[in-house]
Order: structure tokens, then sequence, then C-alpha cells
């Protein structure tokens, strides 16, 4: 592994524990007592006795202290330098998001009807929404009908491992929900179980390593109540799950702060004890070890997608975007659907939001108020994740996940900044829907060198009845079938409108000289992740028209000392500076001959070029034609080794064009500079137009 950069702060506060280390040996038989550590001065101050059931290839995950004389940084470097070391990281911080103010609850008569509680507390917007706030009605997560199927079940449901805070076990609306260790004795001051916690009658602090679950920021209560607080028991509010078993892991100090190491502890905890679900209201900075810890968790988790308002995508926020299956990062809406102007979002790293502001909750000492952050949208989607796994215990994470996911409502804000495109619907997300969507029919397909249009009618959601939540289309190279079709690339992923099951999509190509052919295959999703079959359709793609390929007969125009040499392994290229480096203040052009494009479309430069070029230094590739001067097309900078370009001429379909290479170098630096080959200008003929689909000839349906 490269030695890192670290910084021992962000702002004032500390980014990691001083002088301490987590650390991952490559063997994980080797004993934390191995003296090559000596060799360091270092020493195993912790070893995360992970089940070796659960934690895969994790056995040798340590905590290190360091030596005064040896910092942090200075301490990574080295021991990732060593063969027996598969990581060394610091003992990352992760501070607590903090979240807003409250009221006191009111006394209501009980309810006879589960889908009714009598703690439906009107501020509960995000369960109930019929604008009493103000807000849009319906925008909510649906759990009314959900509950008519199930509210829970805290005997023998999931557990819900809230990882936060901590919990107030004494809070009235929360204490019947909480889980209890069936193999601890309360108050006898003994390791029952011999889990290594005493009395750990209804959870775990991981920060300080004994039973004491005492919230000092309240975070973890209000996030506990959204899951789970009692519902229909005549006091206060109810949570998702008006049922549910709640496990409390302590793992920040009342400072706000807890560390990865903590974090370990934490999810070591939950999975010996059985979670089934983490809430992880939090976030903090990537880390190997708890990536690792969260993969081969066995449990779903839960996660806030962050409330700084950036794309996930581009800056990443764990554990809620670690590429790993069992994780669901979520972004939070508001009461009118929309985006909250804090919540991060992410195409690819943020799966679906829910509720999360001006959202009500439990507080310690039997209070309440409402928050806002993804800290709160998080819960919601933990509470029905409860409820799905009440319903359905033998179901996966996988199943859960898609359940979650296919279930949502589409809306616009979410489109193009959560994986699902949506917010979270309980109802949908607990259908007990055992029939798939039916086949795609009619697919056919068009191709001219530069393009194929595909064409097709949708499936129903149960057979051809409905809607169908979702559908996929893919490319390949290869034939594609149901084990490899998630490999092959995504063109579209898009919700159907239920105004019409006809489509239509066009897919632009990269002109090439040879025929190709390609695979296409469409896939359908209902609510509960239930996929249609597989239908594919092969299309076969003509070549394009060669206006120019150089070769030793083309008469290139060129200045200075631009010149084409042999290269072992690429054969004959041009160089900008065949003798070594080139000189300062150099402005060099390489021109090719007059080019015909009449009769062609979407006609394109290709080349492959290798770059050396100093700071300043570029070349800019420029066309011209029989009435306009050059004009600039793209340029290239930095160094890069042999690769392909490819520069759009379609502007210019029809005319007569030269094209030139422009090196230019300024009086700072010199490098190599440029080598080009294989350049070549392609285009479609114009009479290749797609002909109407459904005369289209050169395709071959398949049904997998």
């Amino acid at each position: 592994m490269p030695s890192v950069k670290i910084g021992p702060s962000i702002g004032c506060r500390p980014l990691y524990e001083p002088g301490e280390l987590i650390l991952k040996y490559k063997d994980s038989d080797n004993s934390p007592s191995r003296s090559w550590l000596e060799e360091y001065g270092v020493s195993v101050i912790e070893s995360f006795d992970l089940d070796p059931k659960l934690a895969g290839d994790q056995g040798g995950l340590v905590r290190l202290k360091l030596p005064p004389q040896l910092d942090v940084a200075d301490a990574v470097t080295l021991l990732n330098e060593d063969a027996r070391v598969e990581f060394a990281e610091p003992n990352y911080r992760i501070y607590l998001e903090e979240p807003l103010p409250g009221e006191e609850p009111e006394q209501k008569p009980p309810s006879t009807d589960p889908s009714k509680p009598n703690d439906l507390d009107y501020r509960l917007w995000g369960l109930e929404n019929k604008g009493q706030t103000r807000g849009k009605p319906g925008a909510d997560i649906q759990v009314r009908k959900a509950w008519e199927s199930t509210v829970g079940d805290r005997k023998n449901g999931p557990i819900v491992a809230i990882i936060d805070s901590g919990v107030d076990v004494t809070h009235p609306d929360l204490i019947d929900n909480l889980w209890t260790n069936p193999g601890e004795i309360p108050g006898d001051g003994i390791d029952n179980d011999g889990n290594g916690v005493v009395d750990d009658v209804h959870g775990y602090n991981a920060f300080h390593d004994n039973n004491d679950l005492t919230d000092g920021k309240v975070h973890g209560t209000h996030v506990a109540g959204t899951v789970g607080a009692t519902g229909n028991n005549g006091f206060g509010i109810t949570g998702v799950a008006q049922q549910a078993r709640l496990m409390p892991i302590r793992i920040f100090a009342r400072t706000g702060h807890t560390n990865q190491a903590t974090v370990l502890r934490a999810l070591n905890y939950a999975d010996k004890m059985g979670a089934r679900i983490t809430a992880n209201s939090w976030g903090g900075i990537s880390s190997l070890a708890m990536q690792q810890a969260y993969a081969q968790s066995p449990a779903l988790h839960i996660a806030s997608a962050g409330n700084s308002g950036r794309d996930n995508d581009l800056q990443p926020h764990f554990p809620g975007s670690y590429p790993i299956d069992n994780m669901i990062a979520v972004a939070a809406t508001d009461h009118k659907d929309q985006l909250g102007s804090f919540s991060c979002y992410g195409k690819t790293t943020v799966h679906l939001g829910a509720p999360g502001q001006d959202i009500y909750s439990t507080l310690p000492g039997g209070r309440y108020k409402s928050f806002s952050g993804t800290s709160m949208a998080c819960p919601h989607v933990a509470g029905v994740a409860s409820l799905i796994l009440t319903k359905f215990p033998e179901a996966t994470n996988s199943e859960v996940k898609a359940r979650l996911l296919n279930a949502t409502v589409p809306l616009e804000e979410l489109k193009d900044k959560t994986v699902s495109g949506g917010r979270l619907n309980a109802a949908l997300a607990l259908e007990d829907d055992v029939k798939a969507p039916g086949r795609f029919t009619l697919l056919e397909a068009g191709a001219n060198p530069s393009q194929v249009r595909l064409q097709w009618i949708e499936p129903g959601d149960d057979g051809e009845e409905g809607t169908a939540r979702r559908v996929e289309i893919r490319q390949s190279s290869e034939l594609l079938h149901e084990a490899n079709f998630k490999q092959a690339a995504l063109l579209e992923d898009y919700v159907p409108d239920g105004d019409s099951r006809q489509r239509e999509t066009s897919v632009d190509l990269r002109l090439e000289r040879q025929p190709r052919t390609f695979f296409f295959g469409l896939k359908a999703t209902d609510n509960v992740g239930l996929e249609s079959p597989l239908e594919t359709i092969e299309v076969n793609i003509p070549p394009a028209r060669v206006a120019f390929e150089d070769s030793p007969d083309v008469d290139w125009g060129f200045e200075g000392p631009w010149a084409k040499v042999y290269v072992p392994g690429q054969g004959m290229v041009w160089q900008d500076s065949p003798n070594g480096d080139y000189g300062y203040g150099q402005k060099n052009p390489l021109t090719s001959p007059v080019v015909s494009l009449r009769g062609g479309r979407d006609s394109t430069l290709n080349f492959k070029s290798k770059l050396a070029l100093g700071r300043g230094d570029f070349l800019r590739i420029q066309v011209k034609t029989d009435t306009q001067p050059w004009r600039n097309l793209t340029l290239l900078q930095g160094e890069e080794d042999w690769a392909e370009q490819s520069v759009s001429l379609a502007r210019y379909d029809g005319e007569n064009v030269q094209v030139r290479f422009l090196f230019v170098s300024d009086d700072a630096t010199n490098a190599d500079g440029v080598s080009l080959k294989d350049i070549e200008i392609l285009t479609a003929p114009v009479t290749e137009e797609i002909s109407p689909l459904k005369h289209f000839a050169n395709t071959k349906q398949s049904r997998i």
C-alpha cells in the first residue's frame, strides 16, 4: 500500500485518536503478540475478537498503541510498507451530526384498528400526511396501509440495532419495544452469557465497553422513536414499527465524538447478539477496517446520507457510501416531497429518500421534539425494513433491499439524485406479491453505422396487468443471458409512467470501419423486486465509410520537427520532436490534405495519442473548410499513455475539410512531447438512414 498523507485535524476537531492505529495482518492466523511488532515499538491494546463465522478474513484486526516518538502519519507509512500488513490506518474519529427543538405529548384513548393507532400524532407527517403541516397530502411513507398487514412484533420480530449516542431505556414510549438479552440476569453484576459485557440487559456501550446506554446527546433516542416508538399505547407517538425489538448500541461520548475502533466493537456486538438491521444515523471518514466489517456483517445496514447538501458520488459520506451489497444510504425529503435543502444525494451512492425534515420523535426524559436531518430519514427506512422482516422473516438482505428500493414513489426531485429515484413507500414494500412482470413484446431494432434505435412494448407489474416499477436496458458485445445481464453496460434505467407501454430509445455509437454486432437486453422489475424474463435482441452494425486514413502516400503538411518514425510495438508514429524533448516556444502544425465529407453524416476524426507535455504546453486539434478559417475542436494536455481519441466532425458533414494538430509549448518547461498514429476520418453514408423499425430486417430476437 502506498504511503498516506494524513493531517491531524479538521478545523479544531481531531481527525483521529492520537497515538493509535487500526491494523490488519495479511495472515489472519498471526498472533497479536507477534514479536515483529516490537521492531516498531508498538503494542496491541485491543484485538477485535470477531466471530470467525461472521468475520470472514478479519481475524487479524487489532488496535495498536504507538510509542511517543512515532507519530500516526509516519506509523501508517511504515506499517503499510511491511509485507506482513494488509493495511494500517489511523483510528479515525467520527462526529455526531447535531440536529433541533420540541414539545410535550398528548394523552389519547386507545384504538382497536391497527392502521389507526391512537398515538399517530398529527406532527408525524412522515407517516401520514393530509396536509396538516401545510405540506403536500400523500407525501408520506404510506405506512397506515402497511400496518394492515403487520405492525411489527416485539417478541419474535427482527432485532434493530440503534448504533448511535445511546437510548433512554426508561422512556415510556420506548421501554416496551426494547430488546432484552435472554442470556443476562439484570443487576447481578455477572456476565451471565459470557459475551464480555456485564449486565448488558438491553444493549451495549461500545465507547466505554460497558452497559451504560445513557443518551447524553438525545440523538439516539430520537432515532429509536422513529424506528419503533410503541404504537397504540395511548401516549406520545408511534414509530414506523408499532412493535419492535430495539437494541441500543452506544458509540458516542457525551462530547459527540467516537472512533472507528468503537464502531468495530459495536458491529461485533450487534452481529454476535443477532441484530438483523442496524440504523447508522451518523457519518465519518472512509476506513478499510469499517468497510470490511460492514460488508461481512450478516445484518442489513441503513445509513444517513449526510447533511452537507453535497453529491456523495463526488464526496462520499461513510458508512452509507461504502460500495457493499448490504448497505442502504438514505436522503431526506420534506412534507412537500422535495429533497431537503441540507440533504446529501448521489445518483449511484444514495439509494432512496425518506421523510427527514421536521420529524417529531422521542427525547430522553419522556420528552418529544422535532429534528431535521438525514439522521431522521434513516430510521424511517430501518422501521420499514423491520416490518418487512416481520412479515417475511426468511427474506434475505438483497430481497429486503429490493423491496425498499423498488417500492419507492418516483419523484422528479430524486430522479437523478438517488439510485431508486424515489421516496420510501411502506405499503408497496410490504405487498404480498408473488407474480413477476410478464415478457416484453415486439422488441425491434434498427441500426446505421452511428446509431441503434430500439422499440418495444413493456410488460405489466403482475404479468401483463398494471405497470412495472422500473425497466433496465443493457448493451454487450457478447450474447446476453440471465447470468451476465447485470455485468453488461447500463444504457437506461427508467420508471414507466403508465400512460403508454410502447417505448423506444436511441443509442449513439462510435463510428468504426469494421462491421460489429451488439446484443441489447431488457428487464422489468416490480415493486417487490420480482423480475421479468430477460428479452434480448442481436443487432448488426454496418461499417462506416473511410473518408481518410493515414498512409505513406498521404501528403501531410507540417512545420517544425514533426516526423514519422518507427516505434517498436507501435509501428509508424508521428512525433512532434523525434530527437528528444521538444524546445521552448514551439508552435508547430501537422496538417492533413483536404478530405471530402460529402455524402456523409456523423463524421468523426479518430486517432491514438501518447502525451508527455509540461504544464502550459498542449496539442490543439483544429478544422477548416472551404469557406471557414481554422476552428478549435479540442485540446489535449498533460501525460497519458497510448489512448484512443475520437472527435466529432458532424458539424462539417457534406463539406470539404482539413484537420490539423497544432503543438504549442511555452518558455517554462519541456518534455518528450506528442506521438500520434492510426489517424482516420470515418463517416456514415447518408443513404443509411434507420428504416421504420417494423421493416428492419437486420435483427434477430431471442428469448432466454
